[in-house]
């Protein structure tokens, strides 16, 4: 939180009561974070994450262990009330409050990844090392790392893991930071999947990963002290900082164009680019670039683009990006290239 609002994001805040309220407030948003060490959901979160995943909404997981345990609320939702059992008696197995992954919804389902278990206090913090998918990810760029770098006291206390899950993986899903429990025998895994929505869902596989983003128990003598020895001591690390900007620019905008197409018409050439399931993107900005970087601004909205023709001869294509109903722009795509004589 200390990083987001020293960043400058536009960040609002709510409780899990708040998401059990009213699940459909998480569609009110482009990228939903879940902060911290949040274990234990109700039916009705899990429904409200898994429509806005299918809605679009991004979704970064920053700590591990969540969405493990479902429970219920009681009193107005004053009491939580868990048998973390099989054992509960309600006749309805998909609504007994045991782990998720007993009543058929495993959380990896909507995370990527998958609770694996506890590092033991007396090992101390873990290092992450960057995977040679992550070192070629976008997500890494500008950052300083490489494949094979150490991310230093990030995994712990609580490891989630794509690792002894079958059917854990997504489609697609790049593992970008990696520990393979040599110290503990707990592997973890930080990983990004995109959802058939083109949604994106970071999560960190580490409950210590954010300590790396702020050094508010390091630089302010007010926080409570660090018990020396303990997995409580992850270092600033600037590359993570900024690998935590290109996350959150790419997690911020609305899902690109899969394709840019040049056809002909009788009427003339047209781009299709293609248009989104997320009513939550209004616009379409289409523009003819050439080669020497110069840009034409030749679309815009949701009607037919018909692209007047280029009058200075070079090689050019089109590039298009989605704009949503918050003004974000999505990353742009481009067509192939053709040379105007």
């Amino acid at each position: 939180m200390r990083f987001l609002e020293r960043e400058g994001y536009d960040v609002s805040y709510q409780t899990d009561v708040d998401t059990d309220a009213d699940p459909d407030s998480l569609l009110r948003h482009r990228l939903v974070i879940v902060n911290g060490h949040d274990e234990y959901w109700t039916v009705a979160m899990r429904d409200g994450f898994d429509a806005a995943v299918a809605a679009g909404t991004n979704l970064a997981f920053m700590g591990s262990n969540d969405a493990y345990w479902n429970i219920r609320y009681e009193d107005d939702r004053h009491t939580i009330l868990t048998y973390k059992s099989l054992y509960d008696p309600n006749p309805d197995t998909t609504q007994k409050t045991a782990m998720f992954r007993e009543i058929g919804r495993p959380e990896c389902l909507l995370l990527g990844v998958e609770h694996y278990g506890i590092i033991r206090e007396t090992v101390g913090g873990l290092d992450y090392v960057v995977t040679a998918a992550g070192a070629a990810d976008p997500w890494l760029a500008g950052t300083g790392l490489s494949a094979g770098d150490t991310i230093a006291g990030v995994v712990g206390r609580e490891h989630d893991t794509v690792s002894g899950y079958p059917g854990c993986q997504h489609p697609g899903e790049v593992t970008l930071f990696h520990y393979d429990g040599s110290q503990d025998g707990i592997p973890a895994d930080a990983t990004r999947y995109t959802a058939p929505s083109g949604a994106r869902v970071f999560a960190t596989g580490a409950q210590e990963f954010s300590l790396a983003l702020d050094g508010y128990r390091a630089d302010d003598t007010t926080a409570p002290a660090i018990p020396v020895g303990t997995d409580r001591s992850a270092p600033v690390d600037p590359r993570v900082q900024q690998f935590m900007r290109n996350a959150l620019d790419d997690l911020t905008r609305p899902e690109a164009p899969v394709q840019v197409r040049r056809s002909k018409e009788s009427n003339g050439w047209r781009v299709r680019t293609g248009w989104p399931g997320d009513p939550r993107i209004v616009g379409r900005l289409v523009y003819r670039v050439r080669s020497d970087g110069q840009q034409v601004l030749v679309c815009t909205g949701h009607a037919p683009c018909y692209p007047p023709k280029a009058t200075e001869p070079g090689t050019y294509r089109y590039m298009a990006e989605y704009v949503d109903a918050w003004g974000g722009t999505s990353a742009p795509a481009f067509s192939t290239s053709w040379t105007h004589p």
